[in-house]
């Protein structure tokens, strides 16, 4: 049976939800003997328990985001009430998101309070550890690599989960499963305003869907990938085989960039093909580039019989 939305505290019973086309797979295949031995690194990835470790580095570089943006230091001198809620926020946007699409409680992450305790000391940590020690440890580049690629971890089996509720509440709709996967995945980014207006910062340019980061457009690929492995279209290869690519992707991909500050790997393909999909800025009328001009203000009445009356009452 699927878990609800709450947190995937349990080993990746999400791909409880999907067929088990292993053994199709392994009889399939001209070499099982490799087959067998890929299917079994993925059967055991699969069975990798989220707590402690791979939920403590999603907390970790959640709320180090928090941290980074406007005016978090000083409100968390200010108003330490509103910092933890935003923290909070960041840490668990995704369950709330992805609840908020299912119809489901928006609260159903406070069911596992040893994930909100462990979310709580690692906010105080970052923000009041004397010295500010923990946050120099982790800023350390070794460290925020391998924080990084537990995080990316993570993610995926939360991108994993998400299509396996979503397709409880929408089997037909495969788009509706990949929304709520990749809400679960990313929900922190799409909240982002919300949690920035609960520190009082406004910043309605700087949104998911106007900036979409790699990680979303790599969860949109990634939901892709696994809603056609568990239809069995993708022969050969099983939803766990599938959720460990994934997995290997985007940690490859996320520690390079953080590491070399490369640029998203999905921008010179964007570069490339929007303009022939789209268009071009170059290509819109001339006077889409300037504003129609102002229409001249209506002007005042002459008021000369205004003046007429007031000589006569002279």
């Amino acid at each position: 049976v699927c878990p609800a939305l709450s947190p995937d505290y349990e080993p990746f019973s999400s791909l409880s939800c999907l067929p088990d086309v292993s053994v199709a797979c392994r009889a399939a295949n001209s070499s099982p003997g490799t087959m067998e031995v890929v299917q079994d690194v993925a059967e055991v990835f699969a069975t990798l328990p989220m707590f402690p470790v791979f939920n403590a580095c999603h907390y970790t570089l959640m709320i180090l985001t928090t941290r980074y943006d406007t005016g978090s230091l000083a409100l968390s001198r200010s108003n330490p009430l509103a910092n933890w809620v935003a923290s909070m926020i960041a840490c668990f946007g995704g369950y709330i998101l992805a609840d908020l699409l299912l119809g489901h409680s928006v609260l159903s992450f406070l069911a596992h309070p040893e994930d909100v305790v462990l979310a709580s000391a690692i906010w105080y940590l970052l923000f009041y550890c004397p010295k500010d020690l923990f946050y120099r440890i982790i800023s350390i580049l070794p460290f925020k690599l391998v924080i990084t690629a537990l995080k990316e971890t993570a993610r995926v089996r939360k991108l994993a989960a998400g299509i396996g509720a979503a397709a409880k509440v929408y089997p037909h709709s495969l788009l509706a499963q990949v929304i709520v996967g990749v809400a679960k995945a990313c929900g922190n980014e799409f909240l982002l305003n919300f949690e920035q207006a609960v520190r009082g910062v406004w910043k309605p340019d700087v949104n998911a869907i106007l900036h979409p980061s790699f990680s979303i457009k790599a969860c949109v690929v990634g939901a892709v990938m696994i809603i056609l492995g568990k239809s069995g279209m993708l022969l050969g290869i099983s939803p766990e085989m599938i959720v460990l690519a994934v997995s290997l992707w985007l940690i490859s991909v996320a520690v390079s960039m953080k590491a070399f500050h490369a640029d998203d790997p999905f921008k010179p393909v964007e570069n490339l093909f929007s303009p022939f999909v789209f268009g071009s800025v170059d290509s819109l009328p001339a006077d889409a580039h300037h504003p129609p001009a102002a229409e001249p203000a209506p002007k005042p009445p002459s008021g000369g019989r205004r003046r007429g009356k007031a000589a006569k009452a002279d």
